[in-house]
């Protein structure tokens, strides 16, 4: 069985055999970029039928380290 992880944040995916790889420590999308592209193409095409929400960039990000990502002490 086969997984396939895409990150949103720069479209890299990644590629894993769990039953060879059950901790997913070996990522194979370069040693198997066809299959990977297959099963992206295949995710995004599940999205699109199943009209999935899909993750949105936050208009006002907040730099976590800055003054105004710092929680408020209670």
């Amino acid at each position: 069985m086969e997984k396939i992880v895409e990150h949103f944040e720069d479209g890299r995916v990644e590629l894993f055999d769990l039953a060879a790889d059950p901790g997913e420590r070996h990522d194979l999308s370069t040693k198997r970029p066809a299959r990977a592209a297959e099963l992206a193409k295949r995710l995004s095409a599940w999205r699109t039928a199943i009209d999935a929400a899909m993750p949105r960039p936050n208009p006002r990000p907040v730099e976590p380290y800055s003054p105004e990502g710092v929680p408020p002490r209670r």
